[in-house]
């Protein structure tokens, strides 16, 4: 591990909070020259979306585009 964190994210289902998570942390790695990255998520249903073995819901579109 090279970088952790720790951020509120205000009221957000668990599946916002993941994805603006991932977000805010592959922005902060880029921002310090990290790279190529390697992620962990706790949401299988995150990682399946990510893939797009599924479809994303529309609460979660902006940080996943």
């Amino acid at each position: 591990m090279v970088l952790a964190f720790s951020c509120s994210f205000g009221l957000a289902s668990s599946m916002q909070a993941e994805a603006r998570a991932l977000l805010f942390g592959v922005k902060l790695c880029l921002q310090r020259g990290f790279g190529p990255l390697e992620v962990e998520l706790d949401s299988l249903v995150l990682v399946r979306i990510l893939k797009q073995l599924v479809r994303c819901p529309w609460g979660i579109h902006t940080e996943v585009q």
